[in-house]
């Protein structure tokens, strides 16, 4: 058996262990962090995909840290951060299998912020 064939055979066994745990998104960063090839990953997914997909999700990182800051400087009780919370939980619940998650996610989150900020008022 040549060392290309040990290899191959080593890979698709990795990619059948993975597989049968269900690897998520979280766990397989994990994983390209232990084996030291998070940089490398990042630079092919990116130089494999069309530039504007690469730009759609830079906004989205930028719209998500925005979202971020804004949301710890929002002068709001504490249950009010629940209720936040559990509005964006319900929300990632609800659309678990739709494409428009993030997006009902986003719009949930600014439609409470702003009530309560007018409650404040």
């Amino acid at each position: 058996m040549s060392q290309s064939d040990v290899n191959a055979t080593a890979v698709n066994t990795a990619i059948a262990l993975l597989k049968g745990i269900n690897v998520d998104g979280e766990t397989m960063e994990y994983v390209l962090e232990q084996i030291g090839m998070t940089d490398q990953m990042l630079r092919q997914l990116i130089m494999s995909n069309p530039e504007s997909d690469t730009k759609d999700i830079l906004d989205e990182k930028i719209y998500l840290t925005n979202e971020q800051l804004a949301y710890n400087s929002v002068a709001i009780t504490d249950s009010e951060r629940d209720l936040l919370d559990e509005l964006n939980n319900f929300v990632e619940y609800a659309y678990s299998n739709d494409n428009d998650r993030e997006r009902m996610s986003r719009c949930a989150y600014d439609y409470v912020t702003e009530v309560l900020r007018d409650q404040n008022n």
